[in-house]
């Protein structure tokens, strides 16, 4: 559904894998290979061995919160469109860190703030009391979203990392 407000409309779906090829088709080259999966040896842009890998790296992922990866992933999409992946993945008892990439069509616009809030709503609904988020003291977008939805931030460390924490009471019942 496309909104006349001009606010997209977010959701986030199941990352099948007619998600995954659609995510390849329209979304993956509109991002830079180490936004989107872990950098290995290669050249840096995308090959077909380089959207295989992520075809494989994504399939190997879907064992839920009790599987080897403890994580679960979503297709993000905008305005129906798929354009990134949000996962939350156990990093302790009640607590789900979220990570996520959007193509670079999708930046600027407040998707990422709503995908923040979506993943919220998603660690809240399994059971998670805590939602935390990994990243670095450049990355503004990141952290104004997250500020935005009341996360805690930390100070950077010495190398430029922050941490950031939200407590999900407020996105229970």
């Amino acid at each position: 559904m496309v909104r006349t407000d001009r606010t997209p409309a977010v959701g986030l779906g199941t990352l099948d894998d007619a998600a995954l090829r659609e995510l390849v088709a329209r979304a993956v080259p509109d991002t830079a290979l180490e936004d989107v999966m872990p950098v290995t040896p290669g050249p840096a842009e995308w090959t077909p061995a380089r959207l295989q890998a992520f075809i494989e790296f994504h399939r190997g992922r879907r064992g839920g919160l009790e599987g080897p990866a403890r994580e679960v992933s979503f297709v993000v999409r905008v305005d129906g469109v798929a354009c990134g992946v949000v996962r939350l993945q156990r990093v302790s008892p009640g607590a789900l860190e979220v990570g996520m990439w959007l193509a670079r069509s999708a930046r600027g616009r407040g998707v990422g703030g709503q995908v923040l809030v979506a993943a919220a709503q998603r660690a809240a609904e399994l059971g998670a009391r805590k939602l935390v988020a990994e990243t670095t003291a450049g990355n503004l977008a990141a952290l104004a979203a997250l500020q935005r939805i009341g996360a805690r931030i930390s100070s950077p460390s010495e190398t430029g990392a922050v941490h950031a924490e939200l407590d999900l009471t407020r996105f229970t019942g």
